[in-house]
């Protein structure tokens, strides 16, 4: 699913420095550049200097995440353009061959997902990852995604309904993201059409906040439609974030406390120390877990725990929360009480997307870690 420019300005979609109007040669060319300076953005607004992806740069330190408190976020490096074209074109290779890879060599497809997959490749890598190009429901009812927002749009709203709270949200998400400034542009557009589209699509469910970031990094690399049914699938299957976002967030709350678990297995110390100054797993990782790490890492790091996510499922965000704890040990023992502490973890930062990558490799768990960890969890945190 290939973006265009002429897609972006009737509306029909939106797109990011490392996809907009580019053929498979010259994006390689665009995401290689670290800055845009341009004057104004896809909708005509004066801006400052933005990333790749068009989160504002600053000169203290990069702030491309969402919340605007964060300093001294890490930049993201420029790849090496000629290394980064053999990566473009292995991935390419394997996509145009996807069935085949996946049964016979899962192995190979994960490496490289933990590898990085590159910006103007996760276009089409992440719906197949996902799966959501073979949805059923979306091989049945291929206009489902448009045919739930002309619902939407014809429907009265009350101030209790989840599409009120959708459109109180929308300049919430990344706002420091030139794409999703303006509430007349088509980020705004774009990311509302995605959420009442799900909201009416699971009604059980609805909306709520931190959705909002999810369906806002898909819409970075694709069409809206392509998000909505990424998000089904990501919100939809047990392997993702089923239940992260239901009444009670029981599944998220399960989850933090199984990673504590096997905080304990990885680093007795530190778990002790955590314990002893009474922080909870729920108050830290909440956050992390549900919006997949966009809210406290800078987006170039972010999106690299998505591409192994994507083929893990939400363990790979359990290690890399695990990962984060890990790196930063030190310092998180050094914490003299239970303020500091707490501070000290909202703010971690991985030193590079590599180094999370790598430590994430280095955490040797099992399944049956994960299990025993689960059972744990589940039973300090009791399904209704």
């Amino acid at each position: 699913a290939k973006q265009s420019r002429a897609g972006l300005e009737d509306g029909s979609a939106m797109a990011s420095p490392a996809q907009a109007g580019k053929t498979d040669e010259s994006a390689s060319d665009d995401i290689h550049g670290e800055v845009d300076t341009g004057l104004a953005d896809l909708d005509g607004n004066e801006r400052a200097e933005v990333d790749r992806y068009g989160f504002t740069l600053r000169r203290a330190g990069m702030m491309n995440i969402a919340d605007p408190s964060q300093k001294d976020v890490p930049v993201a490096p420029a790849d090496d353009l000629a290394t980064l074209r053999r990566r473009e074109k292995k991935w390419h290779a394997m996509l145009n061959d996807w069935a085949a890879w996946v049964k016979s060599r899962p192995n190979k497809i994960q490496t490289r997902c933990a590898k990085g997959i590159p910006d103007s490749i996760r276009t089409r890598a992440w719906p197949l990852l996902c799966g959501s190009y073979i949805h059923p429901e979306r091989q049945v009812s291929p206009h489902l995604f448009d045919d739930l927002n002309r619902r939407s749009e014809s429907m009265t709203i009350g101030t209790d309904s989840p599409l009120y709270v959708i459109d109180l949200d929308l300049s919430r998400t990344f706002p420091t993201n030139s794409h999703f400034r303006s509430a007349e542009g088509h980020g705004q557009k774009s990311l509302r059409s995605v959420l009442r589209a799900y909201a009416l699509y699971n009604p059980t469910v609805g909306y709520c906040q931190g959705m909002s970031f999810l369906a806002a990094t898909l819409l970075l690399y694709m069409l809206p439609q392509d998000a909505f049914w990424c998000l089904v699938r990501l919100l939809g299957e047990p392997q993702y974030l089923q239940g992260f976002f239901s009444e009670g967030l029981v599944e998220v709350r399960i989850t933090a406390s199984a990673t504590f678990a096997l905080l304990h297995k990885l680093h007795p110390k530190l778990s002790a120390h955590f314990r002893r100054m009474g922080i909870d797993a729920v108050v830290v990782l909440t956050a992390w877990l549900m919006t997949a790490f966009v809210t406290n890492q800078a987006f170039h790091v972010a999106v690299r725990i998505w591409d192994v996510m994507l083929f893990e499922g939400r363990k790979a965000l359990m290690k890399a929360a695990l990962a984060l704890f890990l790196l930063q040990a030190d310092a998180l023992l050094a914490c003299q009480d239970d303020g500091e502490l707490l501070i000290m973890t909202q703010r971690l930062q991985a030193p590079s997307a590599d180094a999370l990558l790598h430590r994430m490799s280095l955490i040797k768990l099992t399944e049956r870690d994960f299990e025993d960890a689960h059972r744990q969890g589940a039973a300090a945190h009791p399904r209704p």
